[in-house]
């Protein structure tokens, strides 16, 4: 799913309309708490209440990949793999949380 955002976001800001950075923000932390969880009770699950903020993330990205150009597209993967084979990956949404590998 830190993919799925990750790329997700890195589409939005190449197409120039990263409009709803609130929603990257809220399922990137999302996503760290559900890491944080994980670490200390080894189950990776989303509460209820924090599952439609992924749920946004997935509708946007969904949209993004029935209308952007393959050009964009490959463009902004390249991006996210330099951005986790990096000595010190950090979140592209601007967050100060580092990249999570392990999503």
């Amino acid at each position: 799913m830190s993919r799925v955002l990750y790329l997700s976001y890195l589409i939005c800001e190449a197409e120039g309309a990263c409009e709803d950075l609130d929603a990257f923000r809220a399922a990137e932390a999302t996503l760290d708490l559900a890491a944080r969880r994980a670490a200390e009770t080894d189950v990776w699950r989303v509460d209820e209440p924090d599952r439609p903020v992924l749920a946004r993330i997935l509708a946007i990205h969904d949209a993004q990949l029935a209308s952007v150009s393959t050009r964009t597209y490959a463009s902004a993967v390249r991006r996210l793999e330099r951005l986790l084979l990096s000595e010190n990956p950090a979140s592209p949404v601007g967050n100060a949380a580092p990249l999570s590998r392990a999503h």
